[in-house]
């Protein structure tokens, strides 16, 4: 059985983790608030975008990215994931996602190409078989988001392959996350050969620069966008996983304590009716003598 010291000493270092449970609470809320609102400030831009693209791309002959890569061969991952622990099965899902795509797939001349952010991301790759050629470091904030984009974008420019996939865990309101693919070259295309979602009138707008030049400066634009609020959403998810994590530690160490406050109390209590018992047997005996 501990003694009273032993169990205030425990209470304080319970204590202690509380507070620094609490602490990485609040930093998680605030962390996923402002992801959230940097994946929100870019909804309209990213609409006027795909709009961009989409009349700009009607009665031509394939689009910028496709004429660009036209004679590419191979396959480009970039896979989103995390540094840091303490957020559950994060960066397992996100990978499981992968490997249930690519695992099984037969081997051909193309090469495949793989780059993650995030070391455990990395980490959990290779053990499923699915190594890694770069290891990009999380991003601690909004403002350091563009610098990692711009280093992505370099990367695929690079491999020279003709179709580049991202896999992350977006931020779901009923859950911390949800596993997602999204191809980012060649984009997304409907039947017609246009972006996926339809055009809200039947009036397209009109464009006086060349086709070619057009199309070049939106696909930069596009390109950079979809990066960013995949690296955004991800980075909101990790935060919404950890923030779950710590409601959960934070329970338990919440009954922890009050089981260790109660063996105190109990302890405290045992030795007070020892002190009074070795009281009343002192005066009783110095009262026989």
């Amino acid at each position: 059985m501990r003694t009273l010291e032993a169990l205030k000493r425990a209470i304080g270092t319970v204590e202690d983790l509380e507070s620094i449970v609490g602490t990485m609470k609040v930093l998680a809320a605030v962390s996923i608030r402002q992801y959230e609102l940097a994946v929100s400030s870019l909804a309209d831009y990213t609409r006027t975008i795909d709009r961009g693209l989409q009349v700009a791309l009607r009665g031509g002959r394939g689009t910028a990215p496709e004429r660009g890569r036209g004679r590419r061969q191979g396959l480009g991952l970039v896979v989103f994931g995390s540094d840091h622990g303490l957020c559950g099965r994060f960066n397992d899902a996100i990978v499981n996602e992968v490997a249930d795509t690519y695992r099984d797939r037969t081997p051909g001349p193309e090469p495949v190409r793989r780059l993650a952010v995030g070391a455990r991301a990395a980490a959990a790759m290779e053990a499923v078989g699915l190594p890694i050629e770069t290891t990009l470091v999380v991003p601690g904030s909004v403002a350091a988001i563009g610098r990692t984009v711009q280093t992505i974008l370099v990367a695929i420019d690079e491999w020279q392959v003709g179709e580049v996939v991202m896999y992350f865990n977006r931020h779901d309101p009923h859950r911390p996350y949800r596993p997602t693919r999204h191809r980012l070259l060649p984009p997304e295309l409907g039947a017609e050969g246009q972006l996926a979602a339809p055009w809200p009138t039947n009036n397209l707008p009109q464009f006086t620069l060349p086709r070619d030049r057009l199309l070049a400066a939106l696909t930069r634009q596009y390109l950079y966008i979809h990066v960013f609020r995949a690296m955004a959403e991800s980075l909101a998810s990790e935060h919404a996983t950890r923030l779950l994590s710590m409601q959960v530690a934070e329970r338990n160490i919440h009954d922890r304590l009050e089981e260790l406050s109660g063996q105190y109390r109990e302890q405290r209590q045992s030795a007070i009716t020892e002190e009074l018992l070795d009281v009343v047997a002192g005066f009783e005996a110095s009262t026989r003598s």
